[in-house]
Order: structure tokens, then C-alpha cells, then sequence
């Protein structure tokens, strides 16, 4: 099996790795100060008047850096969210944008006269910027989608227990204490005057609900607790980073002696704390800091006494970058090594988490929301219904409709005639009904668009005919309403009568004004249960 059709979370390192976050500026922008601490080895070496240039060479080589992944982007990555790319392609495209960075790095610190202008240095960069660039992205890729995973389920989770605790609350009850106080709440603000119940549904229409998300730092806590010290994958990546670096400060046989006396002690150190790792999460996080800081000791102040011929102090900006890789490929590796070996795992604690009143409170809070736009929407039709009714000189009052539901114990024809009746003798009305019988929660739907459709198409577009046609699409009803008023005016500014089609068609709507006049709108409504 190839390592791109390994599978982590139901989805392939392929589709992970080669997906849409083979290129990310979120990453870009997270490595950002990363990368600036990195090179600030650089300029713990520089004298001061060498400080800016330092700096300007590496903003250059960044840039650099970001050019290639714009190159990608938009060449072999484009069709990446439709067709994830092999891994390799990914590793690849890392390997050039780090050795690119690389050469801009080494040819623009020698033209500014800040490092020596040997060939073998810029060498020296130009490869170990491609063994980081390799080795980053892929790992940076998977570690976003990873994390993105991690939050879909674990949000999906959520949402499903959520919704059986809303389904509970309206069996036994409680969804109806909710709504009888929202009304007792609306009753001293709202009359039967159009104006008042328009007034009314727009203060009680609530904003979109928040998106349940999962701290990223909960699931880099449980993934580093689930596989602590990969001391394996550290040291190689490790030894990759700075292999190249050594060799080119100290010479190729105390570099490499140094590199691999460091290795082994990376592997010995994370071999002996995974064996005496604690229990609990916060005691895990303290073993993790101090493990880390015995780590960049060992293969740093020690490794350099004792393997670094230069006077004392020559070594400390390569004692300062160890200091940062480390701990950043140490968290970057456990993630991802620990996410395919045990992601079901971290998933299922994640899912401890969810506490069962913390359900019970979302389970409320989204009550109330349904809730409120049901009774904003109710309000928005009963303004309609009022204005149709004053139109032929009567004053009858729907404010009744708030307290019960009118359609509960109509079949879908009725639900449909019943939006019709108040606007038949203002309004020439034409319905096509689709060749299949509605369902009723499809008949609600539809009555919500024929309603926001008549009332709009006379009240602004002073229509005196309307076609309407319903037909069955694949798993949809598509809702289409022709009038013959003025048409769209392209002044107005969407209101709640969008926002109760763009909710009942998921975002599936239009209106547009006819070439000989008067507006068309269409919207496709999902098949619904009752």
C-alpha cells in the first residue's frame, strides 16, 4: 500500500496531505514569526550595524518563500479542493519554495556583505533549505487538515447530540414554555397595524448561530498526550535540519559526530520519557516543557562544548535555532505520527469533553433561535396577511396564529391554498402543483417562498398576475414565481424576507427583473421530512 492511501480520520494522506491544505496561507502566516526566530540565529552573530540587512534578507527570502507557493497555487495545486495532488507533489513543491528561499537567502546576505561570499555556503543553504521545505509543508499540510478533521467530527457530534437534547425539550414540552414566553414578551409591542408586526419581526429575528469549533489547542494537547517523544521521526528530521549547518560551522567530521551523538541522544531522552510519562493532562504538559529543556540542553550548550572546536560563545546562535526547531518539529511530528496512529483516540477524547450540560445549554440556546425566527417569520406573514386584508377593506386580526400553529392540522394542498386565499382577489394567481404529492414539511417550505413571493410582487412591484410552478428536481422542489409588476428595485437592500428564503433554501435563491418587466424568483427547497 502506498503511503498516500494510508488512512487517518476516513480520509487518506492524499486528500489530507494533497487537499486543500497543500498550500495555505494560514500557514504562511503562522510560520511567519517562526521562521523570523529561526533566522535570528543569524543575527545574534551579526555585528549591529549588520542587524537591518539581516533582517531585510530574510523579509526578501520569505518572500521568496511565499512566491513559489503562489506559483503552485495557481499551477499543479490549483485543482487540489476537487482532486487532491499525490504527497510527493506536495513534498515537492516544499523542497523548491525552501531551497528558492535558500538561495535568496545565501546570494542576498553575500551582495549585502553580511556572509561570506564561499559558493559552498550558499550551497550549504540552498539544501537545507530544501530538506526543511520537504519536510514543513507536508507536515504543515497535514497538520491543518488534521486539526480541520478533528473539528468537522467532533463539531458534527455536537450538532447531533444537540439535536436530540432539542428533540427531548420539544416532546416533553419545554420548547412551548419557550415560545408562549417569547410571545408574552412581544404581546405589549405589537398590534395589528402592518408597521408594528413589520417593527416586530425585525427585532425578533435573531443573527446566525456561531459555529461550534474545536480549540486548536485542546486537540495539540491530546494528540501530544495520546503519542508523546516520536524520538525516531525527531531525530531524522532533526538530524536533516541541521546536519548540513554543522558540517558547514565546524567541519564535516565534528559536524557529523555531533549531529549524530545528538540524534541518539534525542531518541535515548524521548525513548526514557515516554517510559515515565504521568498520568493527566496538566502533569503531561509539565513532564513535555522539561523533557524539552533537558533535550535542547543536551544537543545543544553540551553537544557544543564538547564537539565545537571554536572559542566559547561561537556556537550560540546554533544553540539559539535548536532551541526553536526542536520543541516545533517535536510538536509537529507527535501531532501528525500520533494522529495516524491513534486518531480515533484524540477523537474520542475530544468527545469526553462534551459535557452533558454544556449540550443542554446549546440545546436551549438553539431553541431559542428556532424559535425567534419562527415567530419573526410569523410576524413577517401576518404583516403581509394584514396589508392584503386592510387592501379589501377588512380588519380582521391573525394574532392567534402566533399562539398555535395554523398548519399543523392541514394537508400540504391546504397549507398551500392557505397562503394563496388572502392575496386571491388582489392577485390573478396561477399554480402548478409537481406531478408527485408534497410532503409537509415541503409544503411549509414552499408556503414560506409563495408567501415572501405574492407579497413582494404586490406590495413593491404592484403585480396584478402571478405564475407560480412547482416542480420536482431530483431530491428538490424548485419554487419558480413570475409577476408582472415593475420588477426588482435595484436600490433595495436585502431584509428579513431574504433571510427567511436564504434559510429555507440553504442559500438556493434568486430574483431578477424580465427583459419586458416584472420579476422572476426562484428557489430550491431540499427534500424535507415532515
Amino acid at each position: 500500500m502506498r503511503i498516500g492511501d494510508l488512512e487517518v480520520l476516513g480520509l487518506t494522506l492524499r486528500q489530507l496531505i494533497g487537499g486543500r491544505w497543500a498550500v495555505s496561507w494560514v500557514l504562511y502566516l503562522i510560520n511567519l514569526p517562526l521562521n523570523f526566530l529561526g533566522m535570528s540565529s543569524h543575527i545574534v552573530d551579526a555585528r549591529s550595524a549588520d542587524v537591518l540587512p539581516w533582517v531585510l534578507v530574510w523579509a526578501i527570502g520569505y518572500v521568496a518563500f511565499g512566491v513559489i507557493l503562489l506559483a503552485a497555487n495557481l499551477t499543479v495545486l490549483r485543482n487540489r479542493r476537487t482532486t487532491p495532488v499525490a504527497v510527493g507533489v506536495v513534498v515537492a513543491v516544499g523542497a523548491i519554495a525552501g531551497g528558492f528561499r535558500g538561495l535568496t537567502v545565501g546570494i542576498g546576505a553575500d551582495v549585502a556583505g553580511i556572509s561570506g561570499g564561499d559558493l559552498s555556503l550558499i550551497a550549504v543553504r540552498v539544501i537545507t533549505g530544501t530538506a526543511l521545505g520537504m519536510v514543513l509543508v507536508p507536515l504543515g499540510a497535514l497538520f491543518l487538515a488534521l486539526i480541520n478533521e478533528y473539528n468537522r467530527q467532533r463539531s458534527a457530534l455536537i450538532g447531533e447530540l444537540t439535536a436530540l437534547e432539542a428533540t427531548r425539550m420539544r416532546a416533553e414540552g419545554a420548547s412551548d414554555l419557550l415560545r408562549q414566553t417569547l410571545i408574552e414578551q412581544l404581546a405589549v409591542k405589537i398590534s395589528t397595524d402592518s408597521d408594528s408586526l413589520r417593527s416586530a419581526s425585525h427585532q425578533v429575528w435573531p443573527g446566525d448561530s456561531p459555529r461550534e469549533r474545536v480549540r486548536w489547542g485542546n486537540v495539540v494537547m491530546t494528540s501530544l498526550l495520546h503519542n508523546p517523544f516520536p524520538g525516531t521521526a525527531v531525530a531524522v528530521v532533526w538530524s536533516v535540519s541541521a546536519l548540513l549547518t554543522l558540517t558547514a560551522a565546524i567541519g564535516p567530521v565534528r559536524g557529523t559526530l555531533q549531529v549524530a551523538a545528538s540524534a541518539l541522544a534525542i531518541w535515548w531522552i524521548f525513548r526514557l520519557a515516554r517510559h515515565l510519562m504521568p498520568s493527566g493532562r496538566l502533569t503531561g504538559l509539565l513532564w513535555f516543557v522539561v523533557v524539552m529543556l533537558a533535550t535542547i540542553i543536551v544537543t545543544g550548550p553540551v553537544a557544543s562544548l564538547i564537539f565545537d572546536p571554536r572559542p566559547v560563545g561561537s556556537g550560540t546562535a546554533l544553540i539559539l535555532a535548536n532551541a526553536f526547531w526542536l520543541p516545533l518539529f517535536t510538536i509537529l511530528i507527535s501531532i501528525c505520527i500520533g494522529a495516524v496512529r491513534s486518531s480515533e483516540l484524540v477523537l474520542q477524547n475530544l468527545q469526553t469533553m462534551v459535557r452533558k450540560d454544556e449540550i443542554a445549554a446549546r440545546a436551549a440556546a438553539r431553541e431559542t433561535v428556532r424559535l425567534k425566527r419562527e415567530v419573526a417569520e410569523s410576524l413577517h406573514s401576518l404583516q403581509s396577511r394584514v396589508y392584503a386584508a386592510r387592501a379589501q377593506g377588512s380588519e380582521q386580526a391573525f394574532l392567534a396564529d402566533l399562539v398555535s400553529d395554523p398548519d399543523a392540522s392541514l394537508s400540504p394542498e391546504e397549507i398551500l391554498q392557505s397562503v394563496i386565499d388572502p392575496w386571491a382577489s388582489l392577485i390573478e394567481i396561477d399554480v402548478q402543483l409537481p406531478s408527485t404529492p408534497m410532503s409537509l414539511g415541503e409544503a411549509r417550505s414552499v408556503k414560506r417562498v409563495i408567501q415572501e413571493g405574492l407579497a413582494n410582487a404586490y406590495r413593491h412591484g404592484g403585480a396584478s398576475q402571478s405564475s407560480i410552478g412547482i416542480a420536482r428536481e431530483a431530491t428538490a422542489l424548485v419554487v419558480e414565481m413570475i409577476d408582472n409588476g415593475v420588477g426588482k428595485d435595484p436600490h433595495s437592500r436585502p431584509g428579513l424576507g431574504s433571510a427567511i428564503l436564504e434559510e429555507v433554501s440553504d442559500g438556493q435563491w434568486s430574483v431578477h427583473t424580465l427583459p419586458d418587466g416584472g420579476c422572476l424568483l426562484v428557489a430550491r427547497i431540499n427534500d424535507q421530512l415532515d
